[in-house]
């Protein structure tokens, strides 16, 4: 090996040293002031409460069912029962809006928190004061933003494996290919919050702005686009899916419909995340339906334009000024 390859190789070394070490401190200071263990613990309890109450809501269906055929005259046929063709990841339907609700406010947080430590502590100069970029700098927040959701991810994935095999006494690969792929979307979806809270972060002179403008973009974002892509339907945003509505059968309702639909990154998770546990959406009369890769591409893009903004920001960061205001 020639000496300029070992000498590149030992600088790619040195620089994937350095933003493991960097990313591992934001880690660390999760795990030390116990944010990583409470979002964990927050999302495992998620993931039981979506599971055993839809499980709960089966079997009382379920008893009611064998009681009123006990009261069917003989001879009448007896009607089908309602959940027989119930999939079974059905019971996650509840776990939709907690992640939309709930999981992408811990990543806001998760992001506030690891992109103004730094500032906070009064090292950001004393980091720069070593040979490191901006960039190394911010993708090492990345990596650590992106490391505690995956772990916050996964364990939650766990834990509804668990809940299905010991609710359900069943066990499926087709099915836990789907929940795979459940788990994967939310964690796309909820990476872009992070990135959104990350970016103000480092880009804020004031603490209280840093969260405050992220925190306003997630009521427009899970709020407000999904009124106005549904038509203004009130309650949209507190269920897993849309119930039917003819409303956008007026031709401006279906032209605010049209523009603001496909920037209303909750709905997509929303429906994608459906049809992903075989849940069937309905849809209103001039309703926009895309296909599964469209909704899965525009999540994509949503990270990748949280991640862009993020990085836009960090490419400006005032290193002379490490404190807040």
């Amino acid at each position: 090996m020639s000496r300029g390859s070992q000498s590149n190789a030992t600088l790619e070394a040195g620089a994937s040293s350095k933003l493991a070490l960097m990313a591992g401190n934001d880690m660390r200071f999760l795990l030390r002031e116990n944010v990583l263990r409470l979002a964990l613990g927050i999302f495992v309890v998620m993931a039981i409460a979506s599971s055993y109450i839809s499980w709960s809501s089966q079997t009382i269906l379920t008893t009611m069912y064998q009681e009123a055929i006990t009261m069917i005259p003989p001879g009448s046929p007896v009607p089908p029962f309602p959940l027989s063709q119930a999939p079974a990841l059905a019971i996650l339907k509840n776990m939709i809006i907690y992640v939309v609700l709930i999981g992408s406010l811990l990543a806001i947080i998760l992001g506030h928190i690891i992109g103004t430590r730094d500032r906070k502590a009064k090292t950001l100069r004393v980091l720069f004061s070593r040979p490191i970029t901006r960039g190394d700098f911010f993708l090492a927040k990345v990596a650590a933003l992106a490391s505690s959701l995956g772990l916050i991810t996964f364990f939650a994935l766990l834990t509804t494996l668990v809940s299905l095999v010991i609710l359900n006494k069943t066990f499926s690969v087709a099915w836990l290919g789907n929940l795979f792929l459940f788990y994967v979307v939310s964690y796309v979806f909820m990476l872009g919050f992070g990135l959104l809270a990350l970016g103000f972060g480092l880009r804020e002179q004031r603490s209280a702005q840093a969260l405050l403008i992220p925190m306003i973009l997630w009521i427009v974002v899970i709020f407000a686009l999904p009124e106005l892509g549904s038509a203004l339907f009130p309650t949209g945003s507190l269920n897993p899916i849309l119930p039917p509505t003819d409303v956008l059968q007026s031709p401006a309702l279906q032209f605010i419909h049209k523009i603001v639909y496909p920037f209303s990154v909750s709905e997509q998770y929303k429906a994608l995340s459906s049809s992903l546990i075989d849940i069937n959406v309905p849809t209103g009369v001039g309703s926009i339906t895309y296909s599964r890769w469209l909704e899965a591409s525009l999540l994509v893009l949503w990270s990748v334009f949280t991640f862009s903004l993020a990085y836009y920001f960090a490419s400006r960061l005032e290193v002379s000024r490490d404190t807040y205001e």
